[in-house]
C-alpha cells in the first residue's frame, strides 16, 4: 500500500503553514459533514484511522499518513450519513 499525503487547496495557499495530516483530513471532512468543528472532525478522523475505517500506514500520531482513496471513500460516506440524518 502506498500512502498519500491528503492535499487541500487551503493548505498549499500558504505553504509556511505547516499542518498534520490528520488536521489535512479534518478540514475536508469538516466541509462535507455540517455542524462539526475542526477540533470534532480531527477526533472524528483519528479515532476511524485508529479503528481502521480507512487505510493508513499503520503508524500513530505524526507518522500516520492516510490513504487518499480509502480516505475519500469514508469521508463520502459520512456525508452521506449527515444528509441522511438532515432529511430526517
Amino acid at each position: 500500500m502506498s500512502s498519500v499525503q491528503i492535499r487541500s487547496p487551503a493548505f498549499n495557499a500558504n505553504p509556511a503553514v505547516s499542518r498534520s495530516r490528520v488536521t489535512q483530513a479534518a478540514v475536508l471532512q469538516r466541509d462535507v459533514v455540517s455542524g462539526i468543528t475542526l477540533e470534532k472532525a480531527k477526533a472524528r478522523v483519528s479515532r476511524a484511522a485508529g479503528e481502521a475505517k480507512f487505510k493508513t500506514n499503520g503508524k500513530t500520531r505524526a507518522a500516520r499518513r492516510l490513504d487518499r482513496d480509502s480516505f475519500n471513500t469514508w469521508r463520502c460516506e459520512q456525508r452521506d450519513k449527515d444528509l441522511a440524518k438532515a432529511e430526517r
